[in-house]
């Protein structure tokens, strides 16, 4: 009779811990995919204050142009689940929106824009 109420207290620890665990989990990994996104973020404007403030050209040249100033990522213009990629480069209405997707599954994104930098 001991033996089963250990076992059963032993799982009830474990049915409220496993959900916690991953709940934290899941957060730190879209963190670490929000830092990569600030990383991205800062390619970007380098890229727009070497190319006379604008994003002009075909996407899959900016995607290059951009793994070229932060050599640590990889950007591209499909969607992967893969470290360090920044996926789904998009220019549009005179900005870009870098996407990426977590391990987590979650779509995280940001959108920059001449319009929306401050001087």
């Amino acid at each position: 009779m001991e033996l089963a109420t250990v076992v059963l207290f032993i799982g009830i620890l474990v049915a409220i811990a496993v959900p916690v665990y991953m709940s934290a989990q899941n957060k730190a990994q879209d963190r670490t995919v929000e830092s990569t996104l600030r990383n991205a973020l800062s390619a970007s404007h380098e890229y727009l204050l070497n190319s006379n403030g604008g994003f002009v050209g075909p996407t899959s040249s900016i995607a290059n142009s951009l793994s070229s100033l932060e050599s640590s990522m990889v950007f591209t213009t499909s969607i992967s689940q893969v470290e360090n990629h920044v996926d789904n480069v998009n220019i549009a209405n005179g900005g870009i929106r870098l996407a990426l997707q977590s391990a987590s599954g979650h779509y995280l994104a940001i959108f920059y824009s001449i319009a929306s930098k401050v001087i």
